[in-house]
Formats: structure tokens, sequence, C-alpha cells
């Protein structure tokens, strides 16, 4: 959609139900309510004095900053009276009825799935246009809800049609405004179809009842499709007995008495549904080995080598890592017990640091302790043609600790050809803008690629210092928002590496290193050069 307007404006359009739809030309820099209510004012001046009142039903934003406003007219209380007589007639075995409502522990509304979406408190939503280039591969549309309904969302996923792309940002997002068990609920609604005709309604054509007929069974297969993604995914959702028991007794019957998929049963027969917090710690490849210390991998081992084990070990602990990890923050408190996988990466990383720092400071000899510190530079640079920015970042970063950084003459013996290698590392990851220089050169990195989980962490933050909900509606464009740049940091999880071939000597030296305190690092870092 193209702009004509003068810098600094924008256009409105708006579609009323029952009036032709216009466009105002306003300025770009207004709040959402001014739009709405200049949108409202303009339609009363066109309308008699007794128009009715309208509701937004609908935002969409535009890249050019244009909108469009989709309003309804408030119904009269007659109307709203015979839309409760024409409601659906509840399903059986859920736990809410139609026009009951509840609030998540997020202040989510929960309403029975297919309570009537003609209630505009329910069908509010904003829409906005994504970035097409960034997101066409992920997304089939361009339009993204911004804020939905709960169960117009489980509608819209439970649909046949819907787009793999929502059903992950789901399954990765969730947690966030509802539990499992409001979602299985949900679920069961959505399988149990009403009638085609509700309660005093006339009955509808052959042809109409045919094609809804094929229509609940798409739905229903659609219901157990998603449940079958959602056990291969997060089975340990289910780690709760009763919400087990509820989703076993329920496919069980439905696959006895309706025919419907027996596949799940056999996910829920392999999977393990353990709770993150109370499976065993993660098992790192390798083998420990006497002798291997940093020197001497560093003197026997090239770079290449160095960095094709590491790069190995990195991509076993992101593949272990599940999205709802990084969500939430929680490796930072006590329910880092809720986060193992993520758990064992930090502590990895804080390994490879210490190890890098020990290879420099534990070298009596200044020409190896030199050696040692070119070595690591030039694994810094393997590391980055092979786009593991993590271990970039771990090694970089114990070279950068105070026990190394203070030795000057170290540093200052660095071969002449060494040198500018150390001066575009330290420009390159240097924290200073928070990381701007390293972030922007993993975006423009070859992939597949491993980026530095924790140079994101302010952006995860960020994310998520947006609330939730809003007005009782999820805010799913925050969701689609976590998913993608958590999908980013663990895109490495699927790279083909098998042209290299594990070292247990050496991945051991790293996954078996036991930390040096920085004490210890510092008084030997003191004793190599006391000034």
């Amino acid at each position: 959609m193209t702009s004509l307007q003068p810098p600094g404006m924008m256009r409105l359009f708006v579609r009323i139900e029952g009036v032709t739809p216009f466009a105002l030309i306003l300025q770009d820099n207004l709040l959402p309510e001014h739009y709405d209510e200049i949108a409202i004012s303009h339609y009363k001046e066109r309308q008699s004095r007794n128009a009715p009142d309208l509701i937004l039903i609908r935002r969409i934003l535009f890249r050019n900053k244009d909108q469009l406003l989709d309003f309804r007219k408030k119904r009269t209380a007659a109307q709203k009276k015979q839309l409760q007589l024409s409601a659906p007639v509840p399903a059986a075995n859920t736990t809410l009825l139609p026009g009951q409502v509840t609030s998540s522990f997020a202040g989510v509304e929960m309403v029975n799935v297919y309570d009537s979406t003609k209630q505009a408190d329910r069908i509010r939503q904003e829409l906005v246009v994504t970035d097409t280039t960034a997101n066409a591969p992920l997304c089939e549309t361009e339009l993204v809800f911004m804020n939905v309904s709960f169960h117009r969302l489980l509608l819209l996923i439970l649909d046949p049609t819907v787009s793999p792309f929502i059903e992950h940002v789901f399954l990765d997002t969730y947690r966030q405004f509802a539990t499992p068990r409001e979602v299985l609920e949900r679920c069961i609604e959505r399988y149990d179809v009403p009638p085609i005709a509700a309660v005093r309604e006339p009955q509808r054509s052959p042809l109409d009842a045919d094609y809804y007929r094929e229509l609940q069974v798409k739905i229903r297969l659609r219901v157990f499709q998603f449940l079958e993604h959602w056990i291969e995914q997060y089975y340990f959702d289910f780690a709760d007995d009763a919400t087990f028991a509820r989703l076993k007794k329920w496919t069980a019957q439905k696959i006895d008495t309706e025919g419907a998929p027996p596949k799940i049963l056999q996910l829920m027969k392999r999977g393990d549904r353990t709770a993150l917090k109370l499976r065993k710690p993660l098992l790192m490849p390798g083998v420990p080995k006497r002798g291997m210390t940093p020197t001497s991998i560093l003197a026997e081992y090239s770079p290449s080598e160095i960095a094709s084990q590491l790069t190995l070990l990195v991509q076993h602990i992101h593949s272990s890592i599940y999205p709802i990890e990084l969500v939430g923050r929680k490796w930072a408190g006590p329910e880092a017990v809720e986060v193992p996988n993520f758990v064992a990466y930090r502590d990895f990383f804080t390994k490879v640091s210490n190890w890098a720092a020990y290879a420099v400071v534990a070298e009596r000899n200044s020409v190896r302790r030199t050696q040692n510190l070119t070595a690591l530079l030039t694994l810094c640079e393997e590391l980055i043609r092979v786009n593991n920015w993590d271990m970039v970042v771990a090694v970089y970063g114990g070279m950068t600790e105070p026990p190394v950084a203070r030795l000057k003459e170290t540093w200052s013996s660095l071969p002449m050809e060494i040198q500018p290698l150390a001066a575009k590392l330290d420009e390159l990851l240097s924290t200073k803008g928070s990381w701007k220089n390293l972030k922007e050169a993993i975006r423009n990195s070859a992939k597949p690629h491993f980026p530095c989980i924790a140079a994101f962490f302010r952006e995860l933050a960020a994310i998520e210092e947006q609330p939730i909900s809003k007005d009782g509606m999820v805010h799913f464009y925050r969701c689609i928002q976590q998913h993608q740049l958590i999908r980013f940091l663990l895109e490495g999880r699927n790279a083909q590496l098998d042209m290299w071939l594990a070292s247990p000597e050496v991945q051991g030296a790293f996954s078996f290193w036991k930390l040096v305190d920085e004490r210890v690092l510092m008084g030997w870092s003191m004793e190599v050069e006391p000034r």
C-alpha cells in the first residue's frame, strides 16, 4: 500500500456495519484512542442524532502508519436477548458453560470455546502488518493478531487451515497466560462441534448439512493433530496426574467410540511426561582423560579441530534446551530448577570461559603463555568462521577476565600478525552499546549459526516487560516476538555437522572441566606478572 499524503500525515480507513466506508487524512502522531474518537465523531456527524453507538472490533496497523478500523453498531437490549436465545447448546464434559467467564492467573478471560462470538468484548482484536522479509518463511500471511481473546485464539489454532507458525508460537508461549489443563479443556470443547442448527433456528439445507459434517470431521482430526504435536514437543506439560488422566481417558474414549486417530496413545506410551525440574541432569559428551590440560590441547590440536569439537558440544546443549526455558527469566532465581537444560548451558559456558582463563595464567613459562594466548585468539577467529558465536563469547570472555586482562607484558608480546586480530575481536565483542557490533555480526552471518544466547538477554527481558494480557485478552503479538527471538537463538539445533567426527578426549576436557576459583587465577596472575 503506497502513501501519497504529505510527511507527518496518515490515512485512517473506517468500516462500519451497514455504513459506506470512508477514509480520513490525519496526523500520524496521535494515540490510538484519538483515532477511534475521530472516526466515531465523523460517523455521528454524517448520521442522525439517534445513530447507535459504535464498538471497535478490529484495528489493522500498516507499515506506512495508515490504519484500518472496523466497527459494529452497539446492539439494543432486544437484540441482546435474541442472541442469548440463539446461543449454542452446551457441549458435554466441559468445565465452562456458554456465557460463563472466569479469569486465568494472568488476567486472561476464560470462556467456553463455542461461546457466542457475536459479543463485542469477546472478539475485539488488533492486527498488525509484520515485516514480510523477516517473517515470510515462518508465517503465511503478513497479518497477525495483536490482542485476541483466549477462546477465539483456540478456535484459530484448532482450525483445519491454520498456519503451523501460529501453533508453534502458542505451544512455546501459552504457559504465561493459561495452564495446560485450561488448554486441554478448550481442545475438548472444540472437538465437540455443536449442531449446525441451534435451538429455535430453522434447519439448514441438505447441502449445508453435508458440508458441515465434513467440517466437523476436519475439526476433530485437527484437534487430535494438535494434541499429537503438543505431546511430541511438550509432554511434560501433563506431569500433573489429574491433567494426564483427563487427557488419557478422553482420548481413549474418542478412539474407541468415534474412530479418532490412535497415534496419540502410542506417543503417550513411549513419551516421558516427567516434569523438567525432576529430570536427571543433562549428560555431556566426552571422556575425561588425565593430562588433557589446556596447554596440551592448544599445543596438540589445531584451532579448527578445537572449534569443531566446541561446536558439536554447543549443538548438543542447544538441542536439549526447550524454547519455554528461555521464557520468564527463571534462570536467575530459585525457579532455575524448572529450566535445567538452560542451567546446563549456562554452566558449560562458564566452564569454557574458565578454561580459557586458566590456559593463560596457569602457564609459568612466558613464551608458552604468549603462545596459549595467541592460540586462543586464533580459536576465536575459527569459531567465527564456523558461526559458533556462543563459544566466541565464552572463550574471549575468559581472555578478558581480570586475571588475564592485567597481563600487559603477555598481551604486548603477541606476534605482529596476531595483533590486528586482537584489535578486531576487541571491537567486535565490546559490551558497550549492549553488544551492538556482535549482534549485527550474528544477524549478518551465514546460516546455520549458533548465536550467543547471553548477548540477547536484554531483548528477551524487554519483550517480557510488555503485559501478557490486556482487557482480558491475550497479547499475542508479544508471544510472536518471543517465539521468533527464541527460535533464532536456538536455530543451530538442526544444523548438519556430519563433516566433523567427535573427539571424546577433547570434548571431555571441556565437558568435565572443574572450575578454578577466580581468586586462585588472580593469585597465579600476580605471580607471573607481579605488576
